[in-house]
């Protein structure tokens, strides 16, 4: 799509948002796609973690070893960090589901989401190499393989580079997307439809009020 053409779709979709009348996502289809997204998403970091670890070793850093409770307790991490992830996601799958085929710009959206996706990946990678590499070079090579052998040192090496990583990406990737989005004139449509969800969450809760009175 061409400049005009995206300006012509999201002036479309704005007034097609703006009118919609919006149905009931069923819960089983909501709640299971939530915890699709969180199994897959996890999945996702646990692999970027291995290979970002992997690395690391192959320049000579010294890391704990790749075993089946490594792995577990990686996997652990990498589902917390993405079920903390979903509380942002399960909005954006509402709107997703309520208004799926009715948008114009939606080939443009999804394109946006996998760019945005792999900007995430990157400055989380760059976030934890950066911050990994300091700590463990810091580290005594003999008092880091005795640590190694408690679990509380596993759980804490697979959990503060990746959560402190979690935190420097998701902001990172907020400003950007925010910045891209108002470039390209979507960051109205995206309010409007928040605002509609929001709308029509107070109706439901005013229509129960009325009928229990």
């Amino acid at each position: 799509m061409d400049q005009q053409q995206i300006e012509d779709a999201i002036k479309s979709d704005l007034i097609t948002i703006k009118t919609l009348r919006l149905g009931i996502v069923s819960g089983r289809d909501y709640y299971f796609s939530i915890l699709g997204w969180i199994f897959k998403l996890s999945l996702l970091f646990l692999g970027v973690n291995t290979i970002l670890q992997r690395a690391m070793h192959a320049v000579g850093y010294y890391l704990p070893d790749l075993s089946l409770k490594g792995l577990l307790i990686a996997w652990v991490c990498a589902l917390l960090a993405s079920t903390f992830m979903s509380f942002t996601a399960a909005r954006i799958i509402l709107i997703g589901k309520l208004i799926k085929g009715q948008l114009k710009t939606a080939s443009l959206i999804k394109s946006k989401y996998l760019h945005f996706t792999a900007v995430f990946f990157l400055i989380y990678s760059v976030s934890y190499l950066v911050v990994t590499f300091p700590v463990i070079g810091w580290m005594d090579l003999s008092d880091f393989q005795q640590a190694d052998k408690e679990i509380w040192f596993t759980i804490f090496y697979l959990a503060f580079f990746q959560f402190f990583s979690l935190i420097t990406a998701s902001v990172g990737t907020a400003f950007i997307s925010m910045i891209e989005l108002d470039r390209l004139g979507l960051g109205p449509l995206f309010s409007v439809a928040r605002d509609l969800i929001k709308n029509k969450g107070r109706l439901a809760s005013h229509s129960r009020l009325e009928d229990h009175e």
